[in-house]
C-alpha cells in the first residue's frame, strides 16, 4: 500500500450530527476502495451515524462497497423467534430490502458506491468449499474454536447486559446459531475481499477471530483473513454541527423579534 502523508490531504469536515472517531487503524492512505459490512437487526448504525460513516468513507476512498448481510440474519431470527429456517430467511431478506430502501437518501450523497447482497455472494463458486472448510476448522483447530467461543460469549454478555433476551432463551441454542452465523460470515468475507480488495471499516469491536494476533497461529486459515486490513471506528458528537444549529436558531429568533 502506498502511504500518503496526512499533511498532503485536507479532508472536508463532517457535516452531520456525528463524526467518525478512529478506535484502531491500519495503513489505508492511498488505498482506493473501502468495504462496509451491514449487520441487520439493530447492531449497525443508521440515520445520523450511518450518514457520518458513509460521508467519512466517501471523502477518503474512491469506491465504497456496501455488503448487506441479509440471508445470514436468518440465524438471529431463528434464535429470537423460534421459527423454521425457510420462514426466517424470508424475514431476513425483507429486512435487507427495508434497510436499503430507508437509507436510499443517504446513499445518494456518495460519489461512488455499490450495494451488494450477501445472499448473492453465497452463489459464488467458492462458497460451498470455503464454508465446509471453516466448519472443519472449527472442529480441528483449538485456537480457531477458542476465538469464536470468545466472540459468542461477548455477544451473549451484551444481550444480557442490555436485557435483549427472552426469558426462555438458552445459551446452548444461542451458541449454535451464533457459531453457524460466524462460520458462514467468514466464508462470505473471504469471497468479498477477493472480489473487492481494499480495507474494511467497522463500527465498534470486530470479531476476535479476525482481529486477535492469535489468528496467525490458526493452521489453514485463509491468508486474506489473516492479513485483514481493518479500521475500527466509533462516533462522537459533531460540535460544529451543534454550533451551526444553535446559531441558526438564534438567527431565526432574532428575525422574528
Amino acid at each position: 500500500m502506498n502511504d500518503i502523508k496526512p499533511k498532503n490531504i485536507n479532508y472536508p469536515p463532517p457535516t452531520g450530527r456525528y463524526k467518525v472517531k478512529i478506535l484502531s487503524n491500519c495503513p489505508w492512505k492511498g488505498v482506493s476502495n473501502i468495504r462496509l459490512g451491514i449487520s441487520l437487526g439493530g447492531s449497525y448504525p443508521e440515520e445520523d451515524r450511518l450518514f457520518a460513516l458513509l460521508e467519512w468513507a466517501d471523502a477518503r476512498f474512491d469506491n465504497v462497497d456496501i455488503l448487506v448481510a441479509d440471508s445470514i440474519h436468518r440465524h438471529n431470527i431463528m434464535f429470537e423467534r423460534s421459527i423454521d429456517e425457510s420462514f426466517a430467511l424470508e424475514l431476513a431478506m425483507a429486512e435487507g430490502d427495508d434497510w436499503i430502501d430507508r437509507n436510499e437518501a443517504i446513499f445518494s450523497t456518495l460519489k461512488s458506491y455499490k450495494i451488494h447482497r450477501l445472499n448473492e455472494l453465497k452463489c459464488h463458486s467458492e462458497f460451498i468449499k470455503l464454508h465446509s472448510d471453516f466448519k472443519a476448522l472449527f472442529l480441528d483447530d483449538s485456537t480457531f474454536q477458542t476465538l469464536i467461543k470468545q466472540d459468542i460469549d461477548s455477544m451473549w454478555a451484551r444481550r444480557v447486559k442490555y436485557n435483549k433476551l427472552q426469558p426462555e432463551a438458552s445459551f446452548d441454542d444461542f451458541f449454535e446459531h451464533s457459531k453457524n452465523y460466524i462460520l458462514e460470515e467468514l466464508a462470505i468475507m473471504d469471497i468479498f475481499i477477493a472480489m473487492f480488495p481494499g480495507v474494511e471499516a467497522y463500527p465498534g469491536t470486530f470479531l476476535s477471530v479476525l482481529s486477535s494476533p492469535e489468528r496467525f497461529s490458526i493452521k489453514g486459515f485463509p491468508k486474506r483473513l489473516i492479513d485483514f486490513p481493518l479500521i475500527e471506528v466509533d462516533f462522537t458528537r459533531n460540535k460544529a454541527f451543534e454550533q451551526q444549529k444553535d446559531f441558526a436558531t438564534e438567527i431565526g429568533e432574532f428575525a422574528h423579534e
